[in-house]
């Protein structure tokens, strides 16, 4: 079982898993565009090589502040394409917490609303 909605993979694909199922189509647009955006900017890629490099080891508040700038940065790409109302549904209906390496859904709102 697939127990994710969506993710990027450091060879450039999107796997969607099976929560995204219970997507609308809009945040099923703006979930798909906010992946696009990860694989655009290489940050699975990045984020292998923080830990292939040991840069998690030895300066993991770097990593973690880079890991969330990401998240910050593909919301903004999907403002841009038109898709912000697709993601504030989907964050409302599936509250994420945050974490170290990211944001929660509080702050990810106040960002696209921002």
């Amino acid at each position: 079982m697939k127990r994710f909605v969506a993710r990027c993979t450091p060879w450039g694909t999107v796997q969607t898993g099976d929560y995204f199922l219970r997507l609308t189509d809009s945040e099923k647009s703006a979930v798909l565009a906010h992946e696009r955006a990860h694989v655009r900017n290489r940050d699975a890629l990045k984020r292998l090589w923080w830990v292939v490099s040991l840069r998690v080891v030895f300066d993991p508040q770097w990593v973690f502040a880079r890991c969330r700038g990401q998240e910050f940065a593909a919301d903004q790409y999907v403002k841009q394409r038109g898709m912000a109302a697709g993601m504030r549904s989907f964050l409302r209906r599936f509250p994420q917490p945050a974490s170290a390496l990211h944001p929660g859904s509080k702050e990810r709102l106040e960002a696209l609303d921002g």
